[in-house]
């Protein structure tokens, strides 16, 4: 905050840091586990809106006298991540501390990157086979290949999700229960019974991760386990959006969005997405190889 000059303007961000942010993830912490993601965006737009700020002051404006133009200028002038400010500037707007000024959202993406067809299966292949890769990284890494699955989510898996049946392993993702396929199936329960973190001291049984982290009764890192997904060559955001759009060109997304816990506008929005990426891809889908060949 002392990057704003202005004791007034401090306590505009101040006020912005605390009761826009600080107080919603209070609330939502009583619900469940705020997660690094959910963290560092709240970061994000605070350092936005301390930039927004001081780049303000250093012009001789202040936030009151502010208006479009200084902020369509601010948005010309610097790299994309400017536009982390837009909720301060809805916020000052709500609470009277500028007049009509608005930064625009993001536009969406047109063209999602993802690997190739050929590069994921077969990775996928290399993740149920090779045994000299640890269980939790093969484990990881076909939950995002398969069924696209985030880091975040990942992280977060409990031990009591895993249902077994007389059929085989169920993994709870969303709101139904996934059906594993026998290898992974088998790779989940190994993952279960060797369930430890990286902790030496402290070592125990009783914590609920499957993805247990360096600290005793805490998950995993996201940042850790992007480390190690990276290392044996999957990429987090990549491997994802390949998933997605296979799922999403597959499935209605009120299923998809059951299966795999994500929401049902979030599913929809990758159902567009997949409707776009044209009959090349959907070509690429009916020639990719099924489980019988792993």
């Amino acid at each position: 905050m002392q990057d704003v000059a202005d004791p007034a303007e401090r306590r505009i961000v101040y006020g912005f840091a605390t009761w826009h942010h600080l107080r919603r993830l209070r609330r939502q912490s009583e619900r469940h586990h705020i997660t690094e993601g959910q963290a560092e965006r709240a970061r994000c737009t605070i350092r936005a809106a301390i930039n927004l700020t001081g780049w303000l002051n250093a012009r001789g404006t202040r936030l009151a006298d502010c208006i479009q133009a200084d902020i369509d200028r601010w948005l010309a002038d610097g790299p994309a991540s400017r536009r982390e400010a837009r909720p301060f500037t809805t916020w000052t707007d709500q609470h009277g501390h500028t007049r009509d000024v608005q930064i625009p959202p993001s536009p969406p993406s047109l063209r999602i990157t993802r690997i190739t067809d050929d590069h994921r299966w077969a990775t996928v292949k290399r993740l149920l086979h090779d045994e000299h890769l640890a269980a939790a990284d093969r484990v990881a890494g076909l939950l995002v290949l398969l069924y696209g699955q985030s880091l975040t989510h990942i992280t977060l898996l409990t031990r009591d999700k895993i249902v077994a049946t007389p059929d085989g392993i169920q993994l709870l993702l969303g709101d139904v229960p996934v059906d594993l396929p026998a290898p992974l199936g088998a790779l989940v329960q190994q993952l279960d019974r060797d369930r430890y973190g990286s902790a030496v001291i402290g070592r125990t049984d009783t914590h609920p991760w499957l993805f247990p982290g360096r600290t005793p009764g805490r998950p995993l890192s996201i940042g850790r386990l992007k480390a190690r997904l990276a290392a044996i060559g999957v990429i987090g955001r990549i491997a994802r959006n390949t998933a997605l759009i296979d799922l999403a060109s597959q499935l209605p997304p009120a299923v998809l969005a059951r299966l795999l816990g994500i929401d049902i506008n979030t599913a929809g929005a990758w159902a567009e997405r997949a409707a776009r990426s044209g009959a090349a891809y959907a070509a690429d889908l009916t020639r990719r190889p099924s489980f019988d060949r792993f």
